[in-house]
């Protein structure tokens, strides 16, 4: 991806699979829209106070986001949404993460 973010921000991309809960786990209104991204990208600038930004997911996992909202973007044909870590409600690890 040519694109990086700063700040406190997150590429993610919609991911597309059969509607289904995950681990039993139920999100209200998520049959309405999609909710479930795959991060692409993740920030590794320094906020203004120049505290490092640390975020509990790493590339790969996949987070819900309540109401996507950014700028899109799009590269090879594939469509990404910019977003701002304070719009992620939830993450899942992906396999072999070690975290639970």
């Amino acid at each position: 991806m040519k694109v990086i973010p700063i700040w406190d921000r997150v590429i993610v991309k919609v991911h597309k699979e059969e509607e289904k809960p995950v681990k039993g786990l139920i999100i209200p209104g998520a049959n309405e829209k999609k909710s479930r991204y795959e991060v692409i990208s993740i920030s590794k600038c320094p906020r203004n106070d120049s505290v490092a930004v640390n975020f509990p997911f790493k590339v790969g996992d996949f987070v819900h986001v309540d109401r996507p909202y950014g700028p899109e973007i799009t590269e090879d044909g594939v469509k990404y949404i910019i977003l701002r870590a304070e719009d992620i409600i939830a993450y899942e690890p992906q396999t072999g993460s070690g975290q639970s």
